[in-house]
Formats: C-alpha cells, sequence, structure tokens
C-alpha cells in the first residue's frame, strides 16, 4: 500500500497541471476572442460617418471630433496611429457611437464600412448606361464623361473630342462605390482607372495618342460586338484591319444595330432593307471605321484590338452556335453563306 501512494500523488500533480494549462489557454485565448465579440465600444446614439475616397487617418479623425463623437481629436490621432486604422481605413459610411477616442479607434477597427456594388458590363452602350445611371441614382453619366478630372491625368489630353467616345476607356467589372457621394463620377473615376492601369500601362507612353487610342478603342469595340467566342476576338480583328488597309467597308452589322439604336429602333436581326441607314456608323455605306467606340469593350477585345491575328481573311459569316467561318475570298464568303443557310434550312425541317 505505501508504494501505490505516491504514484496517486504523482497522477494529481499531473491532473493539476493539465487543468493549469487548459485554464491558462483559456484565459489567454479564449476569454479575450469572448470579450471582443460582447464587449461594446461607446455609448449613445450611433451617427453615420462618410469617410470619402483619399480622406486620410487625420482627416477622419478631425471630422469625428466635429461631429461631437469624441472629445480629443489629437488622441483618436493617437490610437489610430497604435491601432494601424490610419492604414487600413476604407472609404464608406461607418455607424460610430460617441465615446473615448480608444473606443472610437476601434470602433474604425472593426466597423466594415457601407459600400454599394455597381456593374459595368462589357457590349454596353452610352445610352444603356444612361438610362441605368438615371433610373437607379438620378444621375447624368453622360455629364460625368464630360469631365476630364473624373479620368487618369496621364490620358486626359489623349480623351476623344466626342464624349461619347469616352465610354471605351472604362473597364467593365464590378466596382465599390460610397452611397451619397455620386454614383457615376466615383465608377467612372474607378473604371478609367483601372482600364489605365491595366491596357493603357501595357500599351506605354508612346501608343497614348488620341488618334491611336481612338483607332484602338473603336476596333476593340467592334470585336466585343461580333464576336461571341473569345477564342475569335484576335481573328475578327484582322479580319477588319485586313479590310481598312485594303480600302474596303468593313460591312460589320454591328454598327448597323448601333445606328439604328440611336434612333431608338432595337434590332434582333439585320436585314437588307436595314443597310440603307444613313448613318456614319453604317459601315455599309461609308468606308472606314465610325466616328467611335459603338460599346464598352472587355479587355480581352481590347488585346485583340491592339495585337489582331495575322491572315489573310476578309470575310466571315456567323453559325448558329455563335462561331464564324472566315473566308479569304468572297467566292469563299458565298459559300459560307450558302453552307450556312442549309444547315440553318435542315434545321428548320426537323
Amino acid at each position: 500500500m505505501g508504494k501505490v501512494r505516491p504514484h496517486i500523488h504523482t497522477v494529481l500533480q499531473y491532473g493539476i497541471l493539465i487543468l493549469s494549462l487548459i485554464y491558462f489557454v483559456i484565459l489567454t485565448c479564449w476569454m479575450p476572442i469572448s470579450l471582443r465579440e460582447h464587449y461594446t465600444y461607446g455609448e449613445g446614439t450611433p451617427q453615420k460617418i462618410l469617410v470619402k475616397t483619399g480622406q486620410t487617418g487625420s482627416e477622419v479623425a478631425w471630422m469625428i471630433f466635429k461631429e461631437g463623437l469624441v472629445n480629443n481629436p489629437k488622441d483618436l490621432i493617437f490610437w489610430m496611429l497604435k491601432l494601424k486604422v490610419d492604414r487600413s481605413i476604407k472609404p464608406g459610411i461607418y455607424i460610430i457611437k460617441p465615446g473615448t477616442p480608444w473606443e472610437i479607434a476601434k470602433q474604425l477597427e472593426i466597423t466594415k464600412p457601407i459600400t454599394e456594388k455597381v456593374t459595368l458590363y462589357p457590349g454596353k452602350n452610352l445610352k444603356e448606361l444612361q438610362v441605368y445611371f438615371k433610373t437607379n441614382y438620378g444621375e447624368d453619366f453622360l455629364n460625368e464623361l464630360k469631365k476630364n478630372e473624373n479620368f487618369p491625368s496621364n490620358i486626359r489630353d489623349k480623351l476623344p473630342e466626342r464624349v461619347e467616345s469616352r465610354i471605351a476607356f472604362l473597364l467593365p467589372d464590378t466596382y465599390y462605390v460610397i452611397p451619397e457621394e455620386g454614383y457615376s463620377s466615383q465608377v467612372i473615376k474607378a473604371a478609367s482607372n483601372a482600364w489605365y492601369n491595366t491596357v493603357g500601362r501595357a500599351l506605354g507612353e508612346s501608343y497614348l495618342n488620341k488618334d491611336y487610342l481612338l483607332k484602338v478603342a473603336t476596333v476593340a469595340s467592334l470585336v466585343e460586338k461580333e464576336a461571341a467566342k473569345e477564342g475569335e476576338k484576335k481573328i475578327i480583328a484582322g479580319v477588319i484591319y485586313n479590310r481598312l488597309n485594303k480600302g474596303m467597308p468593313l460591312q460589320v452589322d454591328a454598327t448597323v444595330i448601333f445606328a439604328w439604336n440611336e434612333r431608338g429602333i432595337k434590332l434582333n436581326r439585320v436585314l437588307y432593307k436595314h443597310l440603307k441607314i444613313r448613318s456614319p456608323y453604317n459601315t455599309y455605306l461609308f468606308k472606314g471605321l465610325p466616328p467611335g467606340p459603338i460599346c464598352i469593350p472587355s479587355i480581352k477585345s481590347w488585346i485583340a484590338a491592339i495585337q489582331p491575328g495575322k491572315h489573310s481573311y476578309l470575310y466571315y459569316v456567323a453559325q448558329k452556335n455563335g462561331s464564324h467561318i472566315f473566308s479569304k475570298s468572297y467566292e469563299e464568303h458565298l459559300k459560307a453563306i450558302e453552307k450556312r443557310n442549309k444547315e440553318r434550312k435542315t434545321e428548320g425541317n426537323k
């Protein structure tokens, strides 16, 4: 029996040690997290604080002070620096309660600002964008396009003279905007900066001239509307340049659709009678490129316009699945049309 007691004593020691470790883990790890989750920073009526794009931490601190949420802006700046809030704060609307400088800084640290998403889709034209922003936000999108300050300083003197053409320099994507600060201007600033940081920088300063940019932007917009298959974008861009180099009319259906749309008529299919519309955008009647882009091009359409496929194709005809048959001569093109029509007729008889 005397030999068992030391063994029990050892077991008890280990048990106490394990319990102590568990208590230590709870005290040092779980308790602070639990406290943070349940602790309320500040008290009183919450207020909306709008942090604008480009505002510094110091500016935000003084703004909060002027709103009466904190008594000492310098102490708030101290805690914002201590918690590194000055580096992480994002634009948006923050719901903040009055409190001590530390409590305000903590609220800024853990609060997710209220923002809204606006998506620019490739292939959209100016009229569609104008309707969208007018309907949803009551804003004049065209008016914001006119303002050079909404575009990166590097390209302001290279923007097209026709304001409508500027939509090509907005990169399609989803952008986060701040409510109550003007949706149109924010989207244009963000999307044009995104365009410059991708397409603009890739082109290089030597290619950032007004005439070249307008030409490539217009070709990219035609490719966007004509190419349903990503893999055909460069081929179609090559066809457009080949026809331009030979002085041939482009005869791009998308430009005819755009011309009718400008008159308030939406076409689902281009018929022979539609080709007679008197519009500078009708590339069946007028040689060369139309006056400007007909839609927002995707980045892949831009790439196709900048680096077109090298080939001898001059014609293409669309098939039912969205792909095209490409031809080098008019005779080949007629055969391709005949083949396409026979397939449609066969499918119609099934």
